[in-house]
């Protein structure tokens, strides 16, 4: 999003309640112009943090990046995207206290199973 004053805008419209905001990253650096990733008051409850940087490269999540957004507002529930590659990086995240992921790659090549997630749940 490129004007803050948009999102404002657009939050304020009841059928957006529960809205999940995707706070995107590449190469350290964080995308779009708005500044909200400055602005967690005007977060909703869930954010994704995306680091495209590892997206699709099997590098492990960014949990630094993750703890960093956590510390930023209590309450808050992340989805982690980028770079997971197997159950251990889901066990990470859960005990960093991620509860979500959006995995992709790891289970197009075999190293994360159904299996793998059912002894999550």
């Amino acid at each position: 999003m490129h004007s803050l004053n948009a999102y404002i805008v657009l939050c304020q419209n009841p059928q957006l309640d529960g809205h999940i905001l995707s706070l995107d990253q590449k190469d350290g650096f964080e995308l779009g112009s708005s500044g909200i990733v400055h602005k967690p008051y005007l977060w909703p409850d869930t954010i994704i943090s995306m680091d495209l940087t590892r997206v699709g490269q099997t590098g492990g999540p960014n949990l630094e990046r993750i703890r960093n957004l956590g510390a930023k507002r209590a309450g808050l529930d992340i989805v982690a995207a980028g770079g997971i590659r197997d159950i251990d990086d889901l066990i990470d995240l859960k005990a960093n206290g991620v509860n979500h992921a959006l995995v992709a790659t790891a289970l197009h090549n075999g190293k994360l199973r159904r299996s793998d997630l059912e002894r999550l749940c």
